[in-house]
């Protein structure tokens, strides 16, 4: 084929490859164009997506343009936007696809902030069916994000663009030192540069599905050093903890899927979507997406049918605007960060009065990290098993790491630093411990501390039998450290175990 140096810029009425003809401008992306055209030759209406011209001279960038449509044709899927033909002339290279119908999950979530659980569950069953047909293709899509979600008017759920994805029997396309797919959703793995497989798609998928549930994703660092950060080393707050009636065991399954280890995720798309259909009961409530949204979905599936397929169905296409996905974009989604309150909770035995809660709210915790700014050797105080304390499950725990001496002997202590949702009035911290003879201290900051505070503690107790409860004495902040200053029985090794901790506030 000869390769092309033209400039050409498509207009409405251009015939592309001969036969298909543009009729009207759909979008335009970083990398591509969609068009609403015509193929003259069946008569019937099609999306054309068009490399920009002054791209074409890129030989990486049109190796995985002409890649995307190669493999995308090898999906036969209904929940996969499908491809009809390729263009590669000596003026353009294009992707001939199915026009489709409807909105994307982006504009989705956009416009309602979060969905219910059951339209979670029942986009999250469709996508995950996607996905099992291309990892059976060998094909990892590595960019799932909610712009790649479209939400067809008859009810559908599509997957597009697979612009950046990998299969075991092409080379990948990656450059050395580029970091191909949307950051927001990106796997650890990609974030570190190791190999990516089918779990890869599981975990952006998990990102997506926390997203809808919770109105915000679950890594929110103001930077995007910050959000690669939080995924490489801290384990989000359950869903349930963030929005009060997410079901637990939903909450429980998108979490298996943003597990930082690809070994502990569910091992196909498959099994995921086994997980989610058997998170709702069959008569779980859904909510429709709304006027001038995509047509109301489907139910999910229940729990008799937790391993089966969807008998396939054509989705009935029609002549209207189209809402596809101009691949190659690195934009970040801004996070929205809820100002949700949670009511009620667990009511650990404590080793001194607890306050009175009549009143009162629990207020969720977001993010929770160790704090050791006086270690040595290795960072961090077990920072992987940290998420433990706030994953609603009593038999898992964080553990300081084991000392020789209750003291210490060489620093002042160890401890957790707890992040609310914003500054509030603060009454009471509970924390439930099997642990017995430890010392603590509690601390309310404005701001994260870099160094063990000098300021007197909001309360702070010694010999502490089990659990504990800490006043708080209604200080204003947003940061909670509990402050360990002395370390529980255990001879000849000592350690503190904290299986969970509840903060109580004024609303």
């Amino acid at each position: 084929m000869t390769e092309s140096t033209h400039t050409t810029v498509p207009t409405a009425g251009s015939l592309i490859g001969g036969r298909y003809r543009l009729d009207e401008l759909a979008g335009t992306g970083g990398m591509a164009q969609v068009w609403a055209a015509t193929d003259t030759v069946l008569g019937r209406r099609v999306a054309v997506k068009i490399l920009h011209p002054h791209l074409r001279s890129d030989e990486g960038l049109l190796r995985r343009f002409r890649q995307e449509g190669r493999l995308s044709a090898r999906l036969t899927d209904p929940n996969i936007v499908g491809v009809f033909d390729t263009v590669a002339t000596p003026d353009a290279d294009a992707i001939v696809m199915e026009l489709v119908e409807g909105s994307t999950l982006r504009r989705l979530l956009d416009e309602s902030g979060r969905l219910s659980a059951g339209l979670v569950v029942d986009i999250g069953c469709r996508v995950a069916d996607a996905l099992e047909v291309a990892h059976r293709n060998d094909l990892t899509h590595r960019d799932i994000k909610p712009a790649n979600i479209l939400l067809c008017a008859d009810g559908g759920v599509k997957v597009a663009d697979f612009g950046i994805a990998k299969t075991g029997g092409l080379d990948d396309l990656t450059r050395d030192g580029t970091l191909l797919g949307t950051a927001t959703y990106l796997a650890p793995e990609q974030l570190r540069g190791a190999p990516t497989d089918g779990r890869t798609d599981l975990f952006s998928l998990g990102v997506v599905l926390y997203e809808a549930a919770c109105g915000r994703p679950p890594f929110t660092g103001e930077t995007e050093a910050a959000r690669a950060i939080q995924r490489l080393h801290h384990i989000p707050t359950p869903p349930h903890r963030v929005v009060p009636g997410i079901p637990p065991s939903l909450s429980r399954c998108i979490m298996h899927a943003l597990e930082r280890d690809p070994s502990h995720r569910p091992a196909t798309a498959g099994e995921f979507r086994a997980e989610l259909a058997d998170s709702l009961e069959p008569t779980t409530p859904q909510v429709g997406l709304g006027a001038g949204s995509a047509a109301n979905l489907r139910r999910a599936p229940g729990r008799r049918e937790r391993a089966r397929r969807r008998t396939p169905r054509r989705s009935r296409l029609g002549v209207a605007v189209v809402f596809m996905l101009i691949g190659g974009s690195l934009a970040l989604i801004a996070a929205l960060l809820h100002d949700e309150v949670i009511t009620g909770g667990r009511s650990p035995t404590t080793s001194a009065a607890t306050p009175p809660t009549s009143g009162r709210l629990v207020i969720p915790v977001i993010d929770i990290s160790t704090f050791d700014p006086a270690g040595t050797g290795a960072p961090g105080e077990n920072d992987d098993r940290v998420g433990a304390v706030i994953d609603d499950d009593p038999t898992t725990a964080w553990r300081t790491e084991r000392y020789q001496r209750r003291n210490f002997a060489n620093k002042p202590g160890v401890g957790l630093l707890l992040e609310l949702p914003r500054i509030a009035r603060l009454q009471a911290l509970e924390i439930e411990s099997p642990s017995r003879g430890w010392s603590a201290a509690a601390y309310v900051l404005d701001k994260a501390p870099t160094a063990p505070p000098s300021t007197p503690p909001a309360s702070s107790l010694d010999d502490i039998e089990g659990s504990a409860s800490f006043s708080l004495g209604g200080r204003r902040g947003r940061h909670i450290l509990v402050w360990i200053t002395g370390l529980g029985e255990g001879q000849p090794r000592f350690h503190v175990e904290i299986a969970g901790v509840r903060v109580i506030g004024d609303p």
